[in-house]
């Protein structure tokens, strides 16, 4: 059993939570987290792969995009209470 779970939207800028600047990205993703809670993110390909993964505390984590390549990857950031999905676009 094969099964894939498929963001149905992004949130709107105006009740988000976690920052995902900037995008379109190039070498560095800044994820910021107001309070300085500590968060998970999950950084999925197209196809719905996990390609990157870590965590960190707030108030911003850096994660070096460089190595992947060009095209549109979803970013998943989770507090453990609260998850926010963000697309983007690396260069």
């Amino acid at each position: 059993v094969f099964s894939v779970q498929v963001p149905q939207g992004v949130g709107s800028a105006a009740n988000a939570t976690f920052g995902v600047h900037p995008n379109p990205v190039v070498d560095v993703l800044r994820l910021t987290v107001p309070g300085g809670r500590a968060v998970e993110y999950v950084i999925h390909d197209a196809l719905g792969r996990s390609v990157l993964r870590g965590n960190g505390q707030g108030p911003q984590l850096l994660v070096p995009v460089h190595a992947l390549v060009r095209g549109v990857y979803t970013v998943t950031i989770t507090d453990g209470t609260e998850e926010q999905v963000a697309r983007v676009l690396k260069q």
